[in-house]
């Protein structure tokens, strides 16, 4: 009688086994259909204390716009105010006043949006270099008067809220961070800068 017993057990395990063979592959699919189903069209909205919650598509097509329009807004804003840099040549120093011994100046030509000019102290070595205004600074690239070596090197350009209008733009002064602008070139000032000018055309 147990024989009989351990002998339906295992005939019915078996029929079950491959009764679920037979369905496994079906069973799988439908699951898999429908989790494609859900993630393609979304799950559906949820009412939170009466009111709709946008759909997550809906919120990233208005973060985007949002976005854009304050990338737009910024655009136009800077190009109204810009930082004044004409064509022309400018000194600046750490001290206000030129031809201090101690004191770290810069000289530069500043043509179609390139400049080229030198650091230097009085009674001292000059470094030439060049490079190009950025909205907030100049990026410069500094060339050593001793081994030829070149090194990149910010100078910051702080804002000022005196504005003057220049045609249909206004222009903001131009101030660099550390230094005060001098009224003219010294003729030192146009010696460095012309030897600067030769060096970078070479």
């Amino acid at each position: 009688m147990s024989d009989l017993l351990l002998l339906n057990s295992a005939v019915s395990t078996q029929s079950c086994g491959s009764f679920w063979r037979y369905l496994e592959k079906p069973i799988t699919g439908l699951l898999l259909t429908l989790s494609l189903s859900l993630m393609v069209e979304g799950f559906p909205i949820v009412k939170a204390h009466g009111a709709e919650v946008p759909e997550l598509a809906d919120r990233s097509t208005l973060d985007v716009t949002n976005v854009v329009d304050r990338s737009i807004d910024l655009a136009q804003s800077g190009s109204a105010i810009q930082q004044a840099l004409p064509d022309g040549t400018y000194v600046f120093g750490q001290s206000p006043e030129a031809n201090q011994v101690g004191s770290t100046y810069l000289v530069f030509e500043a043509n179609d949006e390139q400049i080229v000019g030198a650091f230097y102290m009085p009674a001292s070595a000059f470094d030439c270099f060049y490079g190009e205004p950025e909205v907030e600074h100049l990026e410069l690239t500094v060339v050593n008067s001793e081994d030829q070596s070149e090194y990149s090197y910010t100078v910051e350009m702080q804002q000022d809220t005196n504005v003057a209008t220049v045609g249909n733009s206004a222009i903001a002064p131009l101030h660099l961070a550390g230094y005060h602008q001098l009224e003219t070139l010294s003729p030192n000032d146009h010696r460095i800068l012309a030897a600067c000018k030769v060096a970078q055309q070479q």
